[in-house]
């Protein structure tokens, strides 16, 4: 009995030892499978969440249209006409306005335009434009240009450079260089003048036109060639300075188109259409410039009305075009 005691007790030591011997066995195996342990890399799935909107500013619409320049556009010598800032009627950038208002085209306009103006005088006129007016350009749709014609006028008519600056010419030099360019011999000094106008043009309608770029960056502009308002013969006679006149308007009209091919912009060549063309023409003082003044050729109401039809012409079949 007490033998079988005994071997019971040895039994259950033995299975004791057992258990512990593989309880320990299984936690080292549970340790070493831990430090091994890779986790597993799961993908996300793509998010189905729409990014946020991007708002942009739409572009404004451009309503306006500005008529830049001299006494061409300002409508000098026409019924109505009252010096800077007066209303005329038959100004052919009142007839264009209208003409472009009653298609729906643009619902305001703006003459700029003064008598006596050349390239330098736009040039001041735009660099000190007020905040007020800068929303006319930055809302333009179209703008017209006509300049040129005073930067061979006044530098003769004041005796002094292609600036305007006075040399100390007098009235006796004056009417000697009158007198050369009916005979169409120019003086050397006179020459040189007159060729420095013309390149004086040249820049600073460059510059008119970069300036515009950058302010009225919607605009169709319009641009003129320089008229010859002096006819080529009186009778059988001919006129030396329409010729003296020619080869200076030729050449700034030369640029003007050389410009236009560079930029893109439009050109109603003027210059053409009242070649030889009286009746586009009538004379009259300048109340501007006093009883002495020269500048007297100047477009009549039918030749406003020409001009005026012919801008709205041209602007309609660039936009056919586009």
């Amino acid at each position: 009995m007490a033998k079988k005691i005994l071997t019971t007790i040895i039994t259950l030591g033995l299975f004791v030892s057992l258990l512990a011997v593989t309880s320990c066995s299984s936690n080292g195996d549970d340790e070493n499978y831990e430090s091994h342990y890779e986790p597993a890399i799961y993908e996300l799935e793509p998010t189905t969440s729409e990014p946020d909107p991007v708002i942009y500013e739409p572009e404004p619409i451009p309503t306006a249209f500005i008529a830049l320049g001299d006494s061409v556009s300002s409508g000098f010598g026409l019924s109505g006409y009252a010096g800077r800032g007066s209303f005329v009627e038959y100004r052919h950038s009142r007839l264009f306005f209208n003409k472009l208002y009653e298609n729906g085209i643009v619902e305001e306009y703006l003459n700029l335009a003064v008598t006596g103006y050349n390239t330098t005088d736009v040039l001041q006129l735009l660099h000190s434009t007020e905040s007020d007016v800068l929303e006319y350009f930055y809302n333009a749709s179209i703008i017209t240009l006509n300049i040129g014609g005073n930067n061979i006028l006044i530098p003769f008519m004041a005796g002094g450079t292609a600036t305007g600056e006075n040399m100390g010419f007098g009235f006796f030099d004056i009417l000697i260089n009158a007198f050369s360019l009916l005979t169409g011999n120019l003086s050397p000094e006179l020459s040189a003048v007159l060729n420095e106008s013309v390149e004086y043009f040249n820049y600073e309608f460059a510059e008119i036109l970069n300036w515009l770029e950058i302010h009225a960056p919607y605009a169709e502009l319009i641009v003129n060639t320089v008229y010859n308002p002096i006819p080529r013969y009186l009778g059988s006679m001919p006129v030396m300075l329409s010729a003296v006149a020619d080869e200076l308007i030729i050449a700034i009209n030369q640029n003007i188109m050389e410009e236009s091919v560079a930029r893109g912009f439009l050109v109603v060549d003027i210059y053409a259409y009242f070649d030889g063309r009286l009746d586009l023409m009538l004379f009259n003082l300048n109340p501007e410039e006093g009883d002495t003044s020269l500048d007297l050729i100047h477009p009549s109401a039918e030749g406003h009305q020409l001009i005026a039809e012919l801008h709205y012409y041209y602007f309609m079949q660039n936009a056919r075009r586009e």
